[in-house]
Parts: C-alpha cells; sequence; structure tokens
C-alpha cells in the first residue's frame, strides 16, 4: 500500500468518526471548526479510502495540541499511525517557536507508540482536565 496525504474534509472526518463509533458532528460547526484548524492532513489509500486522519490546533507559535489522531480500524497499525504523527509534527516544528509545547490525548494502547515519539506523560508536574459540553 503506498498511502497519499490529503488536506483533512469534513467528509473524511465524518466517516473515520463513523468507523471508530465517534458521534456524527453537525456539518456547518464541523466546517467551522476544521476552518480554524493550524492543520490538518488525512491518509488515503490506493482506492482513495480513508486510512487515518489528525489535525493540529493551537495558537500556532508556543501552543500545539494533536488532535482527532484517529485511524481506521481496518488500517490501524504504527506504520499508519506514524505517517499522520509525523506530518503532523513536521508542521509544528516548521511553525513553532523554541519552547512551544505540544500536547495531544491518547486512548491507552497508544501511549508507547507515542511515548518512543518523544511525548511524556505530564504528571506530576501538570495534570490535563476535561470537561464535554
Amino acid at each position: 500500500m503506498n498511502p497519499r496525504r490529503v488536506i483533512l474534509s469534513a467528509e473524511l472526518y465524518q466517516e473515520l468518526a463513523r468507523v471508530n463509533g465517534m458521534p456524527v458532528k453537525e456539518e456547518a460547526q464541523l466546517q467551522k471548526a476544521l476552518k480554524h484548524s493550524l492543520y490538518g492532513i488525512a491518509l488515503l489509500g490506493e482506492e482513495e479510502e480513508a486510512i487515518g486522519m489528525g489535525r493540529v490546533v493551537g495558537d500556532g507559535r508556543y501552543t500545539f495540541m494533536i488532535a482527532d489522531l484517529i485511524m481506521h480500524p481496518e488500517y490501524a497499525n504504527a506504520e499508519h499511525t506514524l505517517a499522520v504523527l509525523n506530518d503532523l509534527m513536521a508542521y509544528i516544528e516548521a511553525s513553532g517557536a523554541d519552547g512551544a509545547e505540544i500536547t495531544l490525548m491518547s486512548d491507552v494502547p497508544s501511549i508507547p507508540l507515542y511515548q518512543k515519539q518523544g511525548f511524556a506523560y505530564t504528571y506530576p508536574n501538570k495534570i490535563s482536565l476535561s470537561r464535554t459540553l
């Protein structure tokens, strides 16, 4: 398989969210959210099938969050995840200022993969909190 990178679209986002059991987003709101992303990428297979996606949100200089790094269950593997992550990191490294902080939220099984890429637990120096509307 020779995956191809494309700009993340609402259609690709919805498709990958749906196959992962995530709630479908309201289209106008999703379009606005993606428009306000700093960067977004999707990985497509040879038959144009969605393999994975990810996006970067933040202030573009000092604060970056890798968001929505989602893989299609049929194609979920370290190689594809790293292809998306490395693309997002290349954007951040080209844009970020010295001392910029990059955060991400991970499912538990993926933690070792991210740790191998230099990500570390924020605890005990910091702790992440979350709230959903």
